[in-house]
């Protein structure tokens, strides 16, 4: 298991001829928060360290020298440098200029290749904020570079990497403090942001996403001079290369999305807020996660409660256990947690816990404000894998009952609004209409057997008996493409489109149908041939060029249900720094973990890029390439679904549940219609008369196949086969015939013997 540790050192206070820098304490605040959020264990250097070359010395090697050989060790040092006899040097705090210039005693070498070639640490990373005055150029500079390359004792110690904060005849320049901000360093600030914004994952990322964020800064400051931070290394060797691309800065273990449950618990209600880009940004008092934590609180709390137990307490899974929800309703009772979607897509190891809690929660709340793609994604997830309730609600000032452009696959969603009330008086509106939604869908849930508040659930898996109806198609009969329908689009659908025919008949005399859904010849409801569709077809490819949230939908059903996975691929121009990517920070976080096939439309290289595409169609067999990438979401959902999923009912029960929808025992009694065209006679024969023989079927399944003797144990099982025998004999009676009345003798002859 490899460990993430920091060493942070502040050199604040100095002797004679150095300038006192006051923006140390907040330098070591911003990346000491920027690294935790990350994962890494950070440790402070104590001042009486940092003022004693010779301690600091042993701290620094010995801090890198006891690392494993997958761990990383980052030290950081925010105070003067200097550079004497072709040598970068750190000056410890309360050093003078003279003493710091003449004695290497009281100064510090930033080389530490020597001492990380000597040990086993995976990684060690000298982040080097100094050299601040001008004055100090004619010595930190001399006729070398700053953080120059070849000086260093170990050129070829590919573990070991210097990040400067400044080029060659530059210095590390301060932001001073503008009313009550602090005053911070250029090259810190932008580190920290670029760590804290999590689209930096390796070296070569957080390297470009400094230099443009110290490029930033100094826009928007005239009176600063230019400052370019560059990373410093020996040789450019393979091993060198692997450990600039390494993923060290990506949330990791319990770092990841902290703020839900380890693991599922069947006796309480789990309820998980997903929240959007826009509403984690725009860092209001009151939004959506308030919402749903004032309606799970006090008498609204109990109301949601006591319509959750009703519709899940006692509630059987495939995996054989029950649900044994407590009586009282309490804080114990309730699992609340809550995720960005910028977390969710931070890593892998974020993106797996994501999936998992948003499939495990009884109740997910998403933020579908401006339907980003990361969130209709793990929409997608959920509709796929989970029958329960699930609501999807819109702020940004957007109420109930005004007019919204919602996409194609949510076109029946019924939105909810967490726009704040604009009332300052009374009980909150806003919580009171989510109250009772959320009551309202329990309620459902607990008597509608075909109970959806998402698409997808039940088109993934009413296929039919037929064996053509639910076997796989074959890469070589069809190919299923998911794109934007948009106008502008449509050119790039075709060139997609001929692009894969070519390829896929040159290299192997394949003519399958490529085929969006809207191309698929059939007179079936569009929803229900698309998730037929996204279950069965082997080879699917899902264009993100767009960003159409139903794309992003039903790519998310298709990860979920599909062993085949997707293969994924984007027009370039639609990639971060494309030019027609959304400004989504989620975009980026996404392009690293599902890494899509970049494409140029209409571009010269383009053959060699749909070859590939085409190669990924294939090459793969889930059946033979164990834990690949591409099914990665669906192998994980494998083992949860059967301590999630519902058992079915057993026989005599969902027997009995279709006889009570045809007719109820109580009808008569009654006399309210039941049946679609009551009025009519045969209609209303009909369906007594199915009903009569479910109710038959499920008695004699529990006379003949659970058997008397083991009914009668049974409470529960015996009173269901007292009610199907007094309803099915009372039926049969009034059919007259004597077979029937025989048979009614029968039943009531067995139902006494039972006692």
């Amino acid at each position: 298991m490899s460990a993430r540790r920091a060493l942070l050192i502040g050199a604040e206070d100095y002797g004679e001829g150095f300038r006192r820098l006051p923006a140390v304490q907040e330098d070591v605040r911003l990346l000491c928060s920027a690294l935790e959020g990350c994962g890494y264990d950070v440790e402070l250097c104590p001042e009486e360290t940092i003022a004693n070359a010779g301690r600091l010395d042993e701290a620094v090697r010995k801090f890198c020298s006891d690392g494993g050989s997958e761990d990383t060790r980052i030290v950081y040092f925010t105070g003067h440098g200097l550079l004497v006899d072709s040598v970068d040097w750190i000056v410890p705090a309360r050093t003078s200029r003279k003493a710091a210039t003449v004695s290497p005693t009281q100064r510090i070498s930033t080389d530490l290749s020597r001492t990380v070639a000597e040990s086993n640490t995976g990684l060690v990373l000298f982040i080097i904020d100094a050299c601040r005055d001008e004055e100090d150029n004619p010595v930190t500079k001399g006729a070398a570079g700053w953080g120059d390359p070849k000086e260093i004792a170990r050129p070829g110690e590919h573990r070991f990497i210097r990040f400067f904060g400044c080029a060659s005849n530059q210095v590390c320049q301060v932001l001073a403090s503008a009313g009550d901000e602090p005053t911070y360093s250029v090259f810190t600030k932008a580190v920290a942001d670029s760590i804290s914004q999590g689209n930096c994952i390796s070296l070569n990322d957080l390297l470009a996403q400094v230099q443009t964020g110290c490029t930033e800064l100094l826009a928007r400051n005239a009176y600063l001079k230019a400052q370019t931070p560059h990373l410093s290394y020996g040789e450019l060797s393979v091993e060198k290369q692997a450990i600039l691309t390494r993923p060290i800065f990506g949330p990791i273990g319990r770092a990841a999305l902290s703020s839900v449950w380890q693991s599922f618990d069947p006796n309480k209600l789990h309820c998980l807020v997903v929240i959007s880009e826009y509403e984690h940004e725009i860092e209001s008092d009151w939004g959506l996660k308030e919402l749903v934590q004032d309606a799970l609180g006090g008498k609204t709390g109990q109301r949601i409660w006591d319509s959750f137990s009703a519709a899940c307490n006692h509630l059987k899974y495939v995996s054989g256990g029950e649900r044994a929800l407590p009586k009282v309703f309490g804080h114990s009772a309730v699992r609340f947690g809550s995720l960005s979607v910028l977390d969710a897509f931070a890593s892998p190891e974020a993106l797996d816990k994501a999936v998992r809690v948003v499939v495990e929660a009884d109740m997910v709340v998403f933020d579908v404000t401006r339907f980003e793609p990361g969130v209709m994604l793990l929409v997608g997830i959920r509709s796929a894998c989970r029958r329960s309730l699930s609501i999807c609600s819109h702020g940004a000032g957007w109420k109930e009952g005004q007019p919204i452009e919602v996409p194609f696959n949510l076109q029946d969603l019924n939105l909810n609004s967490h726009t704040p009330r604009e009332s300052q008086v009374g009980s909150d509106p806003v919580v009171e209409r989510f109250v009772r939604r959320v009551e309202t869908g329990f309620k459902q849930l607990a008597r509608h057997p075909r109970y959806l508040d998402l698409p997808a659930y039940d088109a993934l898996r009413e296929l039919g008996p037929e064996y053509d109806a639910w076997t796989t198609i074959d890469v070589k009969e069809r190919i299923l493409v998911l794109c934007w329908y948009a106008p502008e689009f449509f050119p790039r659908w075709q060139f997609v489109g001929s692009q894969l025919k070519n390829v896929l008949w040159e290299k192997k005399n394949y003519t399958p149908e490529i085929e969006r859904i809207i191309d698929y010849g059939t007179p079936q409801l569009i929803w229900q041939g698309l998730y037929e569709q996204i279950r069965r077809t082997a080879a699917c490819v899902v264009d993100w060029s767009g960003y159409s949230p139903s794309v992003f939908l039903e790519l998310g059903a298709r990860l979920a249900i599909s062993e085949w996975g997707a293969v994924q691929m984007a027009d370039e121009q639609y990639l971060p720094n494309g030019g027609k990517a959304p400004k989504l920070r989620q975009i980026e976080k996404m392009r690293r973990l599902f890494d899509p096939i970049a494409y140029q439309y209409r571009g010269a290289a383009s053959s060699i890029t749909f070859e590939r595409i085409a190669e990924a169609l294939l090459q793969r067999n889930p059946s033979l390439d164990g834990e690949a990438d591409y099914n990665r979401i669906h192998r994980l959902l494998v083992p949860l679904m059967g301590g999630i999923q519902a058992a079915h009912r057993p026989v005599a029960e969902a027997l009995k549940t279709i006889a009570d929808a045809l007719h109820h025992s109580q009808q008569g009694r009654k006399a309210m219609p039941q049946i679609p065209f009551h009025g009519s006679r045969v209609v209303k024969q009909e369906s007594e008369r199915a009903a009569l023989e479910l109710r038959i079927a499920a008695w004699l399944y529990l006379e003949h196949r659970i058997r008397l003797p083991k009914v009668k144990e049974d409470a529960a099982m015996r009173e269901l086969f007292r009610e199907l025998g007094r309803a099915a004999a009372d039926a049969l009676y009034d059919l007259g015939d004597i077979e029937s009345i025989d048979f009614a003798d029968y039943i009531n002859e067995q139902v006494k013997r039972l006692g």
